[in-house]
């Protein structure tokens, strides 16, 4: 589950959870990953931080696509994101709809079928399996805060089944946040009792850079032209599905 978005690709399981409590059933999140340099994560500085949004509401979902650009002068380096594609994900027949534009006028670029692979034409597959296998069983850690938010934490160790890399994971758990559509590793959050919105992961291999992801939303709500997106790609679906 380590391959990093796009240029860099890394592999983030989204899945849509089981109702606990009244929650939000529309709105933005933002999946942000950061890599650094150092051999352990607390008060280092980010050498990159890739950010992509991801628009919901109900089971629908649309993914913002991304690409790294970079400009090097007078020896320093400046990176930027730009926005490429969005893919509109269909939960009732698994299939992913790559659109140029966010918008309800955009025209449909490629039409996929999700199925055993972690990416779809570079979306997340929300319906693959894992890529990681778990080399040991989880550790309980003290909870912490973060941004005055409690937080469950548990470590274990990993390896990742495609590059056979090996990792320690050390994943944080919002108990506050019970009930939300969008969080990491189903099975482990079930497990916990706590959607699971953040995790760091420490490579065995020193020479390798750590790096987090995490879940932030933006907000429990939906714009006008994000209605009108989702309700014209909805309605496109609908046809696709019965022709």
């Amino acid at each position: 589950m380590k391959n990093f978005l796009g240029i860099l690709g890394i592999q983030v399981i989204f899945l849509v959870g089981c109702m606990h409590k009244p929650a939000a059933t529309v709105g933005l999140v933002e999946l942000k990953v950061q890599f650094f340099d150092g051999k352990t994560l607390p008060a280092l500085n980010p050498v990159f931080t890739n950010r992509i949004k991801m628009w919901f509401k109900d089971s629908l979902s649309i993914q913002e696509h991304v690409t790294v650009h970079s400009n090097t002068e007078h020896g320093k380096t400046t990176e930027w994101l730009v926005s490429t594609a969005y893919t509109y994900i269909d939960p009732r027949s698994h299939l992913f709809y790559l659109y140029k534009t966010f918008s309800d006028t955009a025209s449909l670029i490629k039409r996929s079928k999700g199925g055993d692979s972690t990416f779809v034409d570079d979306a997340w597959n929300f319906y693959a399996p894992e890529d990681e296998q778990y080399l040991d069983s989880p550790q309980v850690l003290a909870d912490t805060l973060i941004n005055e938010i409690s937080h469950k934490r548990i470590k274990y160790n990993t390896i990742d089944r495609l590059s056979d890399r090996k990792y320690t994971d050390i994943a944080y758990f919002r108990c506050d946040k019970k009930g939300a559509l969008i969080f990491f590793n189903k099975n482990m959050s079930k497990k916990i009792g706590c959607p699971m919105f953040r995790i760091d992961y420490l490579p065995f291999d020193k020479n390798e850079n750590p790096y987090t992801e995490s879940l932030d939303f933006l907000r429990d709500s939906l714009t006008a032209e994000e209605i009108k997106v989702f309700n014209a790609w909805e309605k496109n679906a609908k046809a696709d599905r019965h022709n």
